[in-house]
């Protein structure tokens, strides 16, 4: 909520915090600025209380489309009824998760598997379209229980099947198994990696669709070797859209090693390119940086350029901080 910032000209702070309306916000500034305004000595940060429970959920949908409604009728509940976290992992998500899972250990997870694909299997859901709601909950004891029967109603009116909260718990372990698995890959020279976007509910559907189509074409086109992995899932709940995540991976076997980065950057950037013309957003967290410059006069006016620019011009004429990110690339 503040930042202590050693700027050209010295010190910068501002004693002010909580709602306030004060004139430009220091903070907002130079977290934007991604490091070309000064350098940022402390930070105050809001901190909250740790929840009375914690708590999981899993449900498994009919498809992709599906799933997408649930998850607009979850973000339209009253403040106080969205789970801390709602995470909607595609039909590619689905099918790696169960690729991955260890062999049974014993006969109770041998028999929990059995009637996991027993129930799957006498079910309306198809294995080829089936994507899997993964729900966090964080609160007191009554206001959990309270998102947990909202929860599962509205599952029910969609179809879902509950999958209970170990799974729940094993879907957001898998998120942050993620970024290990990306570099195991890489030993087996299969080249992986994120990228985000905010997705407005009107666009989610079209975004997911001809983005995950553009890579296909994008890989076929350079016939590279195999199929490439493009999955997504949905990771955060507004109003007015979500944060949606794509994972690319595919195979570099036969493509020299000198080649393997700038392959994978034209296929990230098509993917980009894409979500850009679609009506996602260059960016909902990760920030433009380096690799995403290029696309700054698709969704900055050349005048908004202009301004940060003269920004920069002011609060560090000399390029003291010269780190060269987003609008800043464009300085001389």
């Amino acid at each position: 909520v503040g930042v202590r910032v050693a700027g050209n000209d010295g010190v910068m702070e501002q004693g002010h915090f909580g709602r306030v309306s004060c004139g430009l916000d220091l903070t907002s500034l130079m977290l934007g600025s991604e490091g070309c305004l000064g350098i940022i000595l402390s930070a105050v940060l809001k901190i909250h209380p740790r929840p009375e429970v914690n708590d999981n959920d899993a449900f498994l949908l009919p498809d992709m489309d599906t799933g997408l409604r649930l998850m607009k009728d979850i973000s339209h509940f009253e403040s106080g009824s969205i789970p801390a976290s709602c995470r909607l992992l595609d039909n590619e998500h689905f099918k790696m998760g169960q690729a991955l899972k260890a062999e049974c250990s014993s006969l109770y997870d041998q028999v929990k598997e059995n009637l996991f694909a027993l129930v799957l299997s006498t079910s309306s859901l198809s294995t080829e379209s089936v994507v899997c709601l993964a729900i966090g909950y964080e609160g007191t004891k009554s206001e959990v229980a309270r998102q947990k029967r909202l929860i599962c109603e509205l599952a029910r009116r969609y179809g879902a099947i509950s999958l209970g909260t170990e799974v729940g718990k094993g879907s957001y372990q898998m998120t942050f198994m993620i970024a290990y698995l990306r570099d195991f890959a890489l030993s087996f020279e299969v080249l992986g990696e994120s990228f985000e976007t905010f997705a407005p509910w009107s666009k989610l559907s079209d975004i997911i669709v001809f983005t995950k189509d553009r890579v296909e074409k994008e890989h076929r086109r350079r016939s590279l070797p195999g199929r490439p992995f493009i999955g997504c899932r949905v990771t955060q709940l507004y109003s007015d859209g979500v944060c949606l995540y794509f994972y690319l991976c595919f195979s570099a076997k036969g493509i020299e090693r000198r080649a393997w980065e700038a392959t994978f950057s034209e296929l990230e950037s098509a993917a980009r390119s894409e979500i850009l013309r679609r009506g996602g957003s260059l960016s909902h967290h990760h920030g433009v940086g380096k690799l995403r410059q290029k696309f700054l006069p698709r969704v900055h006016s050349e005048a908004a350029i202009n301004a940060i620019q003269r920004v920069k011009g002011a609060l560090d004429a000399d390029n003291i901080f010269g780190a060269q990110n987003g609008s800043f690339v464009f300085s001389d």
